[in-house]
């Protein structure tokens, strides 16, 4: 424990160290002083690398890199990752720390709102082995279908996650699940993340056609009565015209059912429905309007019930989308919109938090140097699921199968050096709406990647 010791003496010397550092953490007098210790290092040098204060990241990697003992992966891989943000490296020999990955493209509803085909394709046994090989270094992952479940290897995903001390968490509609698969995640500490869009059966039915409202209810219960203290449950709620007015009602389902977390994304895209994308293809001013005014009002109802809220609804109707500027009218948007704001819309650089990004050294989003989200396309691979796919043809003149690590490989690939060279750039471009409009407090791509070790 004394090298230990000699880090946190380190950390404790960075200005403002008892500010940055998560105040629950802090307390030395817990059970397991290791784990302790490794949640302050991380926190502190991420926090370091989020706040531009780069070359203190650099010379406090080099200050207690020497002291982690080299089968300690999960730590020496996060100092590593950290050190090469800080230096604005693109190719990265340091490994992602969260993979979000499309297991299979099968599933068993239609939902209004989805483009993927239902095809019965799933990841190959060469990029499962290649990813298990790499868990030493993970901290986090994160599956996604289709729907997950028609995998039967997930169990063994499960296994390798748990020994290797990986946060795992599944998206699911959680209508394939059975007791034997419940017990199983709770019992492995799975977050689970259920696609629920309607807290009524009339409307949830008519999104997710296929679905049962009845077996839902019946798995969600059987969920609360399983779930054991460190299991995470969280809703993820697509709105759009149909469903925009039970947001609240949402919330007061997700406390019933146990849920910790309800998290509220726009709908995007073109959608069988053609009316339902209020926020892109189809902007209601108004509505979308009524929707954020009520934003504080939603986080106080949360605040009540004792559960959290990722709110990624745009914040203001003039930030619906560099494409829907021609839609918004003067009276529409308060004091309306000067030439120079429209050329800042046009631009996807709309939002006030991107404009006040005014240090070379902090970048809006860390996503494409910390995690990957790899589609059943390997060659496809972006820093997370709403970033647009690149154009780039060079990926597939790269032979992936034949690749050590197929993993690895998309990690390095051209598209993600691309993400990183235009963060680095202060260029956004390709970003997602839901990227550019998020609160700074909910922005996924600056999230702290938390220790989490068994």
């Amino acid at each position: 424990m004394e090298h230990l010791n000699q880090i946190l003496e380190v950390c404790k010397k960075i200005k403002g160290f008892h500010n940055m550092v998560n105040k629950t953490q802090s307390d030395p007098n817990i059970d397991n002083y290791e784990v302790y210790a490794y949640k302050i290092i991380v926190e502190l040098i991420q926090k370091l690398n989020n706040s531009g204060r780069t070359d203190e990241v650099k010379q406090l990697y080099l200050d207690i890199d020497k002291y982690v003992p080299e089968k300690n992966k999960k730590l020496k891989n996060a100092l590593l990752n950290e050190y090469e943000i800080a230096q604005g490296i693109t190719f990265l020999k340091s490994f992602p720390r969260h993979i979000q990955l499309v297991t299979t493209l099968q599933c068993n509803l239609n939902c209004i709102m989805c483009g993927d085909k239902k095809e019965n394709v799933f990841i190959s046994d060469k990029y499962l082995n290649d990813l298990i090989e790499i868990m030493p270094y993970l901290q986090f992952l994160t599956l996604r279908g289709g729907e997950v479940f028609y995998d039967k290897r997930i169990g063994r995903i499960i296994d390798e996650s748990y020994k290797n001390g990986v946060k795992l968490s599944i998206v699911t509609n959680a209508l394939l699940l059975d007791d034997v698969l419940i017990n199983k995640l709770m019992y492995s500490d799975v977050a689970l993340v259920c696609s629920v869009d309607s807290p009524f059966k009339e409307t949830y039915e008519s999104i997710r056609v296929g679905a049962k409202f009845d077996t839902l209810i019946e798995n969600l219960k059987k969920i609360r009565s399983a779930r054991k203290s460190k299991n995470f449950l969280v809703i993820n709620m697509v709105v759009m015209r149909r469903n925009y007015n039970e947001i609240e009602d949402m919330l007061y389902f997700a406390k019933e059912y146990g849920f910790d977390l309800v998290t509220l994304c726009p709908i995007e895209g073109n959608t069988e429905s053609s009316d339902e994308n209020i926020f892109e293809n189809n902007l209601d001013n108004s509505l979308v309007q009524k929707i954020a005014d009520r934003r504080e009002y939603f986080e106080k109802i949360a605040n009540k019930l004792g559960i959290k809220l990722d709110n990624n609804l745009p914040c203001n109707v003039k930030y619906c989308g560099a494409k829907n500027i021609n839609n918004i009218s003067e009276e529409n948007i308060e004091g309306g919109i000067d030439k120079k704001q429209e050329t800042i819309i046009l631009n996807n650089k709309q939002n006030e938090f991107i404009s006040q990004e005014k240090n070379d050294n902090k970048l809006f989003c860390y996503a494409p140097f910390r995690q990957m989200f790899q589609p059943i396309d390997i060659y496809s691979c972006k820093p997370l699921c709403r970033c647009p796919v690149g154009n780039d043809e060079q990926n597939k003149n790269i032979v992936f199968e034949k690749q050590e690590n197929i993993v690895l490989s998309s990690w390095n690939s051209n598209d993600m050096v691309f993400y990183r060279k235009n963060i680095l750039m202060h260029k956004y471009e390709r970003c997602s709406n839901v990227c550019l409009n998020a609160a700074q407090d909910t922005f996924e791509g600056k999230r702290i990647l938390l220790w989490e070790v068994r």
